[in-house]
């Protein structure tokens, strides 16, 4: 009985074994984060790097510039915000960094 097919399969299943490393990454910086008592995702990283060069964006340009749907970067920008990392015009759409967004 193969213990691991992917890895027995190699290059035929580079996407698999490639996905099975971004898993591994993004629950150990998730756990890391927890760690040092960091409230933040991951994929986020991005994003505040953005908003720190840039000052603010609208969220259709961050969504542009990291091409990400419009709907997938709703749901970002409200799970941060909710969190207290923006600071956001409804009116215009402008989201700026809070204080304790500049990690």
């Amino acid at each position: 009985m193969v213990k691991d097919y992917i890895k027995m399969l190699g290059h035929r299943a580079l996407d698999n074994r490639l996905k099975r490393i971004s898993d591994k990454m993004t629950h150990d910086t998730r756990k890391f984060f927890k760690e040092i008592d960091l409230d933040v995702e991951p994929s986020w990283h991005l994003i505040f790097k953005l908003l720190r060069d840039n000052e603010f964006l609208t969220m259709v340009e961050l969504a542009e510039l990291l091409g990400y749907s419009h709907p997938s970067m709703v749901v970002v920008i409200k799970k941060m915000t909710i969190k207290g990392y923006f600071w956001r015009s409804r009116f215009f759409g402008i989201l700026q960094l809070r204080d304790q967004g500049n990690l």
